[in-house]
């Protein structure tokens, strides 16, 4: 019997694959405030709305522990939920609850069960693994460990500010920033305000000058973490502006539609709650706040074009549940999907177009038992349709999880760090958004990753540190078969 899944973001609709006939999860047009949880049926209802409880329904008849669902016997989820395969009749008569053939034994935790499981609803759940490349991960160390002049490691960032083929990598540490323009050059040491941790930076051309600037999150000490703004004169010259706006995670897209970048962020709205909202560039480096109308303290947040439309959307994610808005011009601050049910801790979303078909995917991350478990939707003309959830061993962590192409061949990679070892998923045009993975043992358990094309080859190259020393692994083009 096929098992009821239970996982974060279910919606209680059935998989519907790129060839599949039926329509999208989610449809690209705003639908208002909606919670797609709320309306789903039970899982665990065992009313005759559900499914039928009388046994004759179903030829031959459902033995205990099952019962009929148009003609088909499924396992009764009511009677796991609540104990069966304990020594006791399940749900008061017929034998021990079959668990729909993963065996019959009660896990409390994930030592329980055996290896590729995990323990979910007290039964054994085997986790889809993604499958091995043929060929090793192809990526040359060409920067690092140099000293840099910066005493602890917080944030990196690739960003473009010199006009050429390649990226910026900027390193945000206790202090403030340095730049390193490309392999084998010197550090620059960028002007800040006030000294400070470098929480976060983005960039983007909030002046619409034709450079693209540096924006960071910046927390000096016994104050809240604030935006600072620098503006890009030249490829060497930045000059400092602090728009005395407190902000915590920051990502630049525009999501208005008038060609400026904004700023997306996790605002400060007092009492220490985080509120996610839009920092609107007015021009001239400009910001004027806009709280987004989502219920979320937000623990992870990610932009990208999902419907199409050249305007940015974001997703705000925390351990309840996350909401989807679609940027749109004029701008519109509500809410536009609800994903709810979200059961696990360690939530990550990355948003990007691993498929290759023009649209931004969505990928999200949780933590279960010493495992990553990855739910995906692959962005189409009319809207979201999911894709098969699959898991990868290791907790994943803020800051650990990124996207960019690393083999050329126009679609995102999924990258991602669990200690010492760096993990890529290979995105590709399948309904499962993924091909194979590979992984590269690295010199230092990092947490902190970054991803863009430092060299200037065309390729993403990756950026780690373990709070200390940086190091920058060049992309070399071979894709996995």
């Amino acid at each position: 019997m096929p098992r009821f899944d239970p996982s974060p973001w279910n919606l209680g609709l059935p998989v519907c694959v790129l060839a599949a006939a039926c329509g999208p999860v989610l449809p690209l047009e705003p639908m208002g405030p909606t919670s797609l949880g709320e309306t789903d049926p039970d899982p665990f209802s065992t009313s005759d709305d559900a499914a039928s409880t009388d046994a004759s329904d179903c030829n031959p008849p459902c033995v205990g522990g099952y019962v009929c669902d148009a003609g088909v016997c499924v396992p009764d989820y009511g009677c796991l939920e609540f104990g069966c395969c304990d020594g006791v009749p399940c749900c008061g008569e017929g034998p021990c609850c079959n668990d729909g053939g993963y065996g019959c034994e009660y896990c409390y935790a994930v030592a329980d069960c055996g290896s590729g499981q995990f323990c979910e609803y007290q039964v054994c759940v085997p986790i889809d693994t993604a499958p091995e490349c043929e060929q090793p991960l192809a990526l040359i160390e060409v920067f690092g460990p140099t000293p840099l002049g910066v005493d602890s490691v917080f944030s990196l960032a690739f960003v473009e500010t010199d006009e050429d083929a390649g990226r910026e990598l900027v390193i945000g540490d206790e202090d403030g920033a340095v730049l390193v323009a490309a392999p084998g050059e010197a550090p620059l040491v960028l002007p800040v305000p006030v000294a400070g941790l470098v929480e976060d930076i983005t960039s983007g051309d909030f002046d619409f000058d034709g450079r693209e600037d540096i924006a960071m999150s910046m927390t000096p000490q016994a104050s809240a973490p604030r935006l600072v703004i620098l503006r890009n004169v030249d490829e060497s010259t930045f000059i400092p502006i602090d728009p005395d706006t407190s902000v915590f995670d920051i990502l630049a897209a525009d999501m208005d539609g008038d060609s400026l970048p904004d700023i997306v962020g996790a605002l400060d709205a007092g009492n220490g709650d985080r509120r996610l909202g839009l920092l609107r560039n007015t021009g001239g480096i400009g910001f004027t706040p806009a709280y987004l109308d989502i219920d979320v303290q937000p623990l992870d947040i990610d932009v990208g074009d999902i419907d199409g439309n050249g305007i940015a959307d974001v997703i705000g994610v925390d351990n309840m549940q996350q909401q989807l808005w679609y940027g749109a011009a004029p701008l519109d601050t509500s809410v536009d999907w609800t994903f709810s049910d979200v059961q696990y801790l360690g939530v990550q979303v990355v948003i990007a177009d691993f498929d290759g078909n023009g649209h931004d995917d969505v990928v999200r991350l949780t933590n279960v038992q010493g495992w990553t478990l990855v739910d995906g939707w692959a962005a189409q003309s009319d809207g979201l349709y999911e894709a098969p959830e699959w898991g990868a061993a290791g907790d994943t962590f803020a800051g650990t999880v990124r996207a960019g192409d690393l083999d050329g061949d126009g679609h995102a990679d999924l990258v991602r760090l669990v200690g010492k070892t760096l993990h890529v998923r290979f995105g590709a045009a399948v309904s499962d958004l993924f091909g194979c993975s590979a992984q590269m043992d690295l010199p230092v358990a990092a947490h902190i990753v970054a991803v863009g094309d430092f060299d200037a080859d065309g390729l993403d190259d990756v950026a780690v540190s373990d709070g200390t020393l940086v190091y920058v692994y060049a992309a070399q083009g071979v894709a996995p078969p």
